[in-house]
């Protein structure tokens, strides 16, 4: 979502406890992260924690990607070095971490 579109979505939320700079920061734009922000009473750890638990981000997971994940965290341009194994990009994708193919955004929408 837009930024403008996201502040006037934010501006529906009553009692809003973050500035909708920190809300556009922690959720990029997203309005499910927004909306799930808001569930939780604004805390993050919780948001996080459900992230975690519906993605399936076990300590499996991480140790086994854990040197790319640290790269990638760092500068997301690092995810399509060459030597970066298709298998975490693929594995990304099916967890919904990462989108291949974006297509552009129509601004009226």
């Amino acid at each position: 979502m837009g930024k403008k579109g996201f502040e006037e979505l934010y501006e529906k939320i009553l009692n809003p406890k973050l500035s909708v700079d920190e809300a556009w920061r922690l959720t990029g734009g997203n309005p499910e992260m927004l909306a799930r922000l808001y569930e939780a009473r604004w805390d993050v750890d919780v948001v996080v924690a459900e992230l975690i638990r519906a993605k399936e981000l076990t300590k499996n997971f991480v140790k086994k990607w854990g040197t790319y994940l640290k790269k990638v965290v760092e500068d997301p341009q690092n995810l399509w070095e060459e030597d970066f194994p298709n298998s975490f990009r693929e594995e990304l994708i099916a967890k919904n971490l990462i989108v291949y193919n974006i297509y552009d955004r129509d601004t009226r929408f």
